[in-house]
């Protein structure tokens, strides 16, 4: 009884661990995508797979046969006359023949592999349940030390959230500024520097791959209002964004990360230009110095 529930946990471990790659690769899918493989992955545990416990019978390792090693030689022959009167066989056994080869047998014993393979599963199974609740624990302590440093606060100016919003010194995770990279309403906050004298009209991003984002300017010098737009090519929540400028046929692919580091969110701007003449281009319009504004209003909005 005891090995088939080793058994059992061992599996279900290694089919929750399988549901949790699962969930990673549907991450930018719907939330019920990945309910239902968690789902799976506890019916396995109540619903044990009795193939999976009959295959692991022949996990075990066998114990090594006994090797026997025989050696023969001829006996030497040896006259009656040179042994000693008092080592000489009586006379009853003068006639019993004597065989002229002998053949003792030694014995090696192979060290037994006596390991039991249930036993091994087990103890590294339970290691890795050790190490996930201290994982937890640690993760736990550092909420709640953060969350106790924290201060009730509105987030970037909303004030209508469904639930209590607090700001911590520490940022746990780069969420919050991916979102001002992606919600129109607080990309219209910090995205147009205000040195330029350009204001919004209008903000769109559908953030996901394939999908478009436009943004439309104007300019008390202008006629006309102005307009940048391109498609997302990569989108990796709270992790990576990737996007097209297609408004010229020099427009760059521009890349976006954050990171995590030291309970601060680091962003990298990378743009590529299709050739060196269209970055030098960029640099002689000062299309590309408008980011030190823009990071500088960025951080106020976060900080609002």
């Amino acid at each position: 009884m005891t090995s088939f529930v080793i058994d059992h946990l061992f599996e279900s471990t290694l089919f929750a661990i399988l549901m949790g790659l699962l969930t990673l690769c549907f991450a930018n899918n719907r939330a019920s995508v990945r309910h239902g493989l968690w789902f799976a992955a506890s019916v396995k545990f109540l619903i044990p797979f009795s193939l999976i416990v009959a295959a692991g019978e022949f996990l075990r390792w066998e114990t090594a046969p006994v090797v026997r090693l025989a050696l023969a030689w001829p006996a030497p022959a040896v006259s009656p006359d040179i042994i000693p009167s008092d080592l000489r066989l009586p006379t009853i056994f003068a006639d019993v023949p004597v065989p002229d080869v002998i053949a003792p047998v030694i014995q090696y014993a192979t060290p037994s592999r006596d390991l039991d393979m249930t036993t091994l599963l087990f103890a590294i199974w339970l290691a890795g349940i050790v190490f996930l609740l201290c994982r937890w624990t640690l993760q736990a302590l550092q909420l709640h030390a953060a969350r106790k440093a924290s201060t009730p606060a509105t987030l970037l100016g909303h004030t209508d959230l469904p639930i209590p919003v607090r700001f911590s010194p520490t940022l746990f995770e780069p969420g919050l500024v991916f979102k001002a990279w992606t919600t129109p309403e607080l990309l219209k906050k910090w995205w147009a520097p205000a040195s330029f004298g350009i204001t919004f009209v209008s903000c769109e991003a559908d953030v996901r791959v394939g999908g478009k984002v436009r943004f439309v300017f104007k300019h008390p010098a202008a006629p006309e209002p102005m307009a940048f737009f391109g498609t997302y090519l990569d989108v990796v929540a709270n992790k990576r964004l990737v996007w097209t400028n297609e408004e010229s046929p020099d427009g760059s692919i521009t890349t976006v990360t954050f990171e995590e580091k030291g309970g601060a969110t680091f962003v990298v701007v990378h743009d590529l230009y299709p050739s060196k003449d269209a970055l030098d281009a960029a640099i002689a319009s000062d299309s590309t110095g408008a980011f030190p504004e823009q990071f500088t209003a960025l951080d106020a909005l976060l900080a609002a």
